[in-house]
């Protein structure tokens, strides 16, 4: 992954904990912008602690309309996705 370009930007979804945190700050290290979801705010604020390079956004993916509002904040915030990581269990 480190040989990615540093404007990449990922969307992580179920990024509060777990797999979904180490993989966020797996991307950060390659130097992607990454966009946080999860539904707990609480546990997105605690794992962004420090991470300049890090937005966050509280969406519960099992909502229809979750996907398009997360795909909006993306595209407003960056102008673009490069990846996806569809963790949320």
């Amino acid at each position: 992954m480190t040989s990615q370009p540093a404007n990449r930007v990922a969307i992580v979804t179920g990024a509060a904990g777990g797999i979904g945190q180490a993989t966020v700050s797996r991307l950060l290290v390659a130097g992607y912008r990454v966009l946080a979801v999860d539904r707990d705010e609480q546990g997105l604020r605690a794992a962004a602690q420090g991470r300049a390079d890090l937005d966050l956004l509280v969406r519960d993916v099992t909502d229809p309309r979750a996907p398009a509002a997360i795909l909006q904040a993306a595209l407003q915030q960056h102008g673009r996705v490069d990846a996806l990581v569809n963790n949320a269990g």
